[in-house]
């Protein structure tokens, strides 16, 4: 008897699956998502103050990669008088989340965020 398929509508299973159907499927590696360019691409984790304005608590892992250049309404890594902050790209400017126009003169792009991994249960 010809095991069926779900899409026959006839499907039996006997005896113990066949541990070699598992690796049809492609393995999902969180450094293939994440480091789409490995050598430009830092994690960060986000300081005891967090960014309330996108739920990011205090200890938020950021993925950011300098070798992108900004899209419209990218978050991003920026230098705002020496310090690095979470701005967003808006109309080829840099901005502070609420959408306040960025008031400092020395601003400048440090990287884009692709990622953030939150956790949700600590040790």
């Amino acid at each position: 008897m010809k095991k069926g398929t779900a899409s026959d509508g006839v499907v039996y299973h006997a005896g113990f699956p066949n541990a070699g159907e598992d690796q049809r499927f492609e393995s999902l590696s969180i450094d293939q998502l994440i480091f789409r360019h490995r050598a430009s691409t830092y994690l960060w984790r986000i300081d005891s103050q967090g960014v309330p304005q996108l739920g990011w608590q205090a200890g938020t892992i950021v993925a950011v990669d300098r070798a992108l250049g900004p899209r419209e309404g990218d978050l991003v890594v920026a230098v705002v008088d020496e310090d690095f902050t979470v701005r967003r790209y808006r109309s080829g400017k840099i901005e502070q989340l609420d959408g306040r126009a960025e008031t400092s003169q020395e601003i400048s792009l440090w990287g884009v965020i692709t990622h953030a991994v939150q956790e949700y249960r600590t040790p």
